[in-house]
């Protein structure tokens, strides 16, 4: 952003070389001025995929299973501990 807010800046040609479109420039741009917000971004780094050190792989936790619910129709719905009673309702009567 700071680039497309440069005097002078052509924002056609910021847009090609961060290959995005440039209505999404002027959307933020808009966006920010709206917010009343000064401009700053930080640079993103792209890491090569292929590299084991850019990539590291974490388990996600276990999630509590409380119930697991077979209907006759072969559908199976996995209720975990953390469900809403309310999304769980809502969800076996829409099922039955």
């Amino acid at each position: 952003m700071t680039a497309a807010c440069a005097p002078g800046a052509v924002i056609s040609e910021i847009a090609r070389q961060f290959d995005i479109a440039s209505s999404m420039i002027y959307k933020w741009r808009r966006q920010a001025v709206a917010a009343n917000h000064a401009l700053a971004f930080v640079p993103a780094v792209v890491a090569d995929a292929e590299s084991p050190a850019a990539v590291e792989q974490v388990a996600p936790p276990p999630v509590p299973v409380a119930i697991t619910v077979e209907f006759s129709a072969g559908v199976r719905v996995v209720i975990d501990a953390t469900a809403p009673t309310a999304l769980v309702t809502a969800t076996l009567l829409a099922l039955q």
